[in-house]
């Protein structure tokens, strides 16, 4: 029998090599979905860490197997986590890209696992559990439809998700601003604002066309983007426009006109929180068109396309210049190799917000101005 009962001194050095917070020593850990993009923040955190003259780094459960993948699939296709190093008392992040264009798994697949994984981190002794997803599932089911006998599906994601064991969430731009009361009070909801990916993105590209700020309006999808892009307008000091559509049908609708003041205007900005088949960017693309806003730019914080045609479209048809979007959802190949699509990291805004969330500072601060 080896002589590894643990002294206080012991104790004491073990915590520090494990990054200790408030709610735990920091721990990384992914559901097959979430596995590239858990590495990725791993590195931002890490280089952070190097930066500073620290060589301690983030520890990832799934480092711990050889194919990285923690959840098993049985003979009858059901599902189970086996966690291959010890977690208790740790403060794990756990990732999932419930939404990943470039994955086999549904987005209910992709659910049950994080539900499943968050459950097993739980019975095996995390102190605390904080689900990182990038993209809120079922955020535009957030009401039922009008005159139709529908669930709110966001707030049954959000119970599910407390109810296997989390404290805590982070995500990144929801659809809806109705995010935090789906798990208040029995869960933290950290909402991650896709203000400063707008604002900075689109500063960077008025400098570099070198843009006359009378000469350009700011322009949202729907009447639901309306105070977004009002306020983004306000802060880059341009005029703001608002596209009217009817929806039809689940991903469908039609253009009914735009809002604002678009006239005698050269540049725009669409903006949009996420696009599932790009009809409204595409519609709103092709109304400033017509109106002879020749230089068009299209900033959008989710991608959930499966197919590139109608990108392809707005910048052959219309002249749109460029179309930027975050990794929030993995993105497929034949989209991000187009040569005017451009594809941002979130890997070191996550690195940072889980930074100051693990150590119960302020997360505003890192982002404010």
């Amino acid at each position: 029998m080896s002589n590894d009962f643990i002294t206080p001194a012991h104790y004491t050095e073990i915590e520090r090599k494990r990054m200790q917070g408030p709610q735990g020593w920091l721990l990384f850990a992914a559901c097959t979905s979430g596995l590239a993009f858990a590495r990725q923040v791993k590195h931002a955190y890490d280089a952070q860490l190097e930066q500073l003259g620290e060589t301690r780094k983030v520890i990832l459960l799934n480092d711990y197997r050889k194919d990285g993948v923690i959840t098993k699939i049985c003979t009858d296709e059901e599902t189970i986590p086996n966690l291959p190093y010890s977690v208790g008392g740790s403060h794990t992040y756990v990732f999932q890209n419930v939404h990943n264009s470039t994955s086999v798994s549904t987005v209910n697949e992709n659910l049950m696992e994080l539900y499943q994984l968050v459950r097993t981190l739980k019975e095996n002794g995390a102190q605390s559990v904080t689900a990182v997803i990038p993209y809120h599932p079922y955020a535009r089911q957030d009401k039922p439809t009008l005159f139709e006998r529908e669930a709110v599906l966001a707030k049954l994601v959000a119970d599910l998700l407390v109810e296997a064991g989390v404290a805590k969430i982070i995500t990144y731009h929801p659809h809806s601003d109705a995010v935090r009361a789906w798990y208040e009070p029995r869960a933290q909801a950290t909402v991650i604002a896709g203000f400063d990916f707008h604002t900075s993105l689109a500063r960077r590209i008025m400098a570099e066309k070198k843009l006359d700020k009378s000469k350009i309006v700011c322009c949202s999808t729907d009447a639901g983007g309306g105070k977004y892009v009002l306020k983004l307008a306000a802060e880059l000091g341009v005029d703001h426009a608002i596209g009217t559509k009817l929806r039809s049908g689940t991903d469908k609708s039609s253009m009914l006109g735009i809002i604002g003041t678009i006239e005698n205007k050269e540049a725009a900005f669409i903006v949009d929180d996420e696009t599932v088949t790009f009809g409204s960017l595409y519609d709103v693309a092709k109304a400033l068109h017509e109106k002879d806003i020749r230089q068009l730019f299209i900033l959008c914080s989710h991608n959930k396309l499966r197919s590139s045609s109608l990108v392809i479209d707005t910048h052959e048809q219309f002249g749109v210049e460029e179309v930027h979007f975050t990794d929030s959802v993995p993105v497929i190949p034949e989209i991000s190799a187009l040569p005017f699509v451009k594809i941002h990291s979130l890997a070191d805004t996550f690195a940072r917000t889980i930074n100051r969330h693990h150590c119960n500072m302020s997360v505003s601060e890192v982002f404010r101005g």
